[in-house]
C-alpha cells in the first residue's frame, strides 16, 4: 500500500513519471530491496530515491530576441531544430515609422549548426520579407546568416552573434550585400 502511495505522489510531482515505462523499474526497485532487507510487505522500511526523467540530448526548440540581425532593426524568433544541425526560423517585428501604417518584417531561414559542443557555428540563408510598404504591398529580399552560437546541451539560456547580411531587398534587388551584424539571446528547450 505505501509503494503505490509513493508512485502516485511521484506522479503528482513529476507528471512524466506516472507512466508504465517509468513505474514498472520502480516496482522492481521496491520489490528486490525488501527481500533483500527481509520483509514481508514489498513497501516497508524502503526508501526509493526517485530520478528525473531522461532528458533529450540536445534542445529542439528556442525561441530568442536578435537586435539588429536579419529583421534589420530587431526581430522576435521561433525556431525548430531538426535532426540536432538543422534549423528552421520563422521571426518578426513591425518596424516603427511615422505614419499610421507599420511595416512588418519577417525573416525566414534554414539553416545549419557546425559543432558538437555548446558553442557551434551557425549557417543559414533564407528570405526576408517585408509587408505593408507604402504604395507597394510586400517585397521579398535575401538574407544569410553566419554566426557563433552558444546553446547549452539541455534546456537553457541561449546566445548568438554574427554577421547578417541583407543580399538584396527592394525594387533594385542589387547584387551588393550590406555589411550588417546581429546579436541574440533567448531560451532554448
Amino acid at each position: 500500500m505505501r509503494t503505490l502511495l509513493l508512485l502516485a505522489l511521484a506522479g503528482s510531482v513529476w507528471g512524466c513519471m506516472a507512466t508504465p515505462q517509468y513505474i514498472a523499474p520502480l516496482r522492481h526497485a521496491t520489490a528486490a530491496a525488501s527481500r533483500s532487507a527481509g520483509s514481508s510487505d514489498p513497501g516497508e522500511g524502503v526508501a526509493v530515491r526517485l530520478e528525473d526523467p531522461p532528458r533529450s540530448e540536445q534542445p529542439n526548440m528556442a525561441i530568442y530576441y536578435e537586435l539588429l540581425g536579419n529583421g534589420v532593426l530587431s526581430s522576435l524568433n521561433f525556431e525548430v531544430i531538426i535532426d540536432t544541425k538543422i534549423t528552421a526560423r520563422f521571426g518578426a517585428l513591425c518596424l516603427p515609422t511615422n505614419q499610421i501604417a507599420c511595416p512588418w518584417v519577417a525573416p525566414m531561414m534554414i539553416g545549419y549548426l557546425y559543432g558538437d559542443g555548446p558553442g557551434k557555428l551557425e549557417l543559414g540563408i533564407g528570405a526576408l520579407w517585408v509587408w505593408n510598404q507604402p504604395m507597394r504591398g510586400y517585397t521579398v529580399g535575401q538574407t544569410a546568416t553566419v554566426a557563433w552560437r552558444w546553446q547549452p546541451k539541455h534546456a537553457g539560456m541561449m546566445w548568438k552573434a554574427g554577421w547578417t547580411p541583407i543580399l538584396a531587398i527592394g525594387p533594385a534587388q542589387n547584387e551588393s550585400a550590406l555589411p550588417w551584424m546581429g546579436v541574440a539571446t533567448g531560451y532554448t528547450w
